[in-house]
């Protein structure tokens, strides 16, 4: 029960994040919010130990990334026996023209050999990812497995998500997931398709405080009503910066939300999170369960070869803000320039650049406003130049 609630947990946040920006590219998802592609600081490696009698290894990632700061291969391993670490998974992404993420391909390795094993394709209209096909890698080379449809509603969230499953007689429908929103909350119903008809299977609703999740509630069909099942409530030091993650089941003979697990994380002076540990709740004393350590680099610093030119540069004034304040940019040669304001789910809020342009200072000033000319909330967002083969990030508070 336990995998199945935290695998359950993973996916909701997964498809809240695609719903809030359905361009976002799935190589952000390993982190946990997609702001983690806007930053300069880059998750390089992962260690996850399970707790027996002692904690032992069970897995190593390695991560690197593109000039764009996109993850390009993740590659996992695993510690079979012994103290050396055995290569097990690879997954290397492949980005089009506008920077979104176009394919997937994971390869096993086997005897001394990666060998293919899946791919996922991704498809766009108008910048919003409207399917992802997954295929796998068999003696007969490459069969559909899955695919994913996603429609939009008019301010371009998902409404609705279909998979399918591929069949000797075609697409077959398997599940499919409703999206509606409140200004503070996302709700997600998943039906089964069963027999000839959509059955009810569970609802998860994710609640926000403006611009970080506090509370995952998980509710399933039964009968004629929706039950409590369980639910996760995020508590906070630094914004942004999960301090405890508590995990509550629902007691239906007393009412009662009764804590089973909890998630205590770290954080380094930059602000990436460098531990986390997993432990149950037996009723009398916390269990550990799974713990991750993290190693971070800083990407523009150490791995961008083109960042030691300090021409390229963002600021902006006055930072904290309200309404408007004027973005200064300096560039270091002649080139195209695109420069777009993001909010902290990583979404783009408003593109102000998209020319060329010659080197040297240039200013601009942000409303406030989105794409549709709106005003947006107060709180964080991030304005991204890119010049060339160069980028950078600036953060911006939005105080009301």
């Amino acid at each position: 029960m336990k995998n199945v609630v935290c695998i359950s947990l993973f996916l909701v946040l997964i498809f809240s994040l695609i719903a809030l920006n359905p361009a976002i590219k799935c190589s952000d998802l390993p982190n946990m919010f997609p702001q983690d592609n806007l930053r300069t600081w880059k998750n390089t490696e992962t260690i996850h130990q399970y707790y027996h009698t002692d904690w032992q290894n069970f897995e190593r990632t390695t991560y690197l990334y593109d000039t764009h700061g996109s993850y390009s291969i993740i590659t996992t391993y695993r510690m079979y026996s012994g103290t050396d670490w055995t290569p097990n998974m690879r997954s290397t992404y492949v980005y089009n023209a506008e920077n979104q993420l176009q394919t997937i391909d994971k390869d096993t390795y086997e005897s001394g050999t990666w060998s293919p094993a899946s791919r996922t394709i991704y498809t766009y209209v108008n910048g919003l990812n409207t399917r992802i096909l997954t295929q796998y890698h068999g003696t007969a080379g490459w069969s559909d497995f899955t695919q994913v449809t996603m429609t939009y509603n008019a301010d371009g969230k998902v409404e609705n998500q279909l998979t399918q499953m591929a069949t000797e007689n075609g697409w077959v429908d398997d599940l499919q997931s409703i999206y509606s929103y409140t200004p503070t909350q996302i709700m997600i119903t998943l039906q089964n398709w069963i027999v000839n008809s959509w059955q009810l299977n569970y609802r998860e609703t994710t609640t926000y405080d403006g611009i970080y999740p506090t509370e995952i509630l998980h509710e399933e069909w039964q009968n004629t009503a929706w039950i409590n099942a369980w639910k996760w409530i995020y508590t906070y030091g630094t914004p942004g910066q999960i301090s405890v993650l508590n995990q509550y089941n629902y007691d239906p003979d007393t009412g009662d939300w009764l804590i089973t697990q909890h998630i205590l994380d770290t954080y380094d002076e930059n602000g990436n999170r460098i531990y986390g540990l997993d432990q149950n709740w037996d009723g009398t004393n916390w269990t550990n369960w799974q713990q991750l350590f993290f190693t971070w680099s800083n990407i523009t610093a150490n791995t961008d070869p083109l960042a030691g030119n300090p021409a390229l540069q963002v600021s902006n004034f006055p930072n904290p803000f309200n309404p408007s304040t004027t973005i200064s940019f300096s560039i270091p040669n002649n080139s195209h320039v695109n420069l777009s304001i993001y909010n902290i789910r990583g979404q783009k809020v408003k593109q102000l650049v998209d020319e060329d342009m010659q080197l040297g200072q240039h200013k601009i000033s942000w409303n406030g406003k989105d794409i549709k000319d709106k005003p947006v909330g107060s709180g964080m967002y991030f304005v991204r130049i890119d010049s060339g083969n160069q980028s950078r990030i600036k953060k911006m508070i939005l105080l009301k």
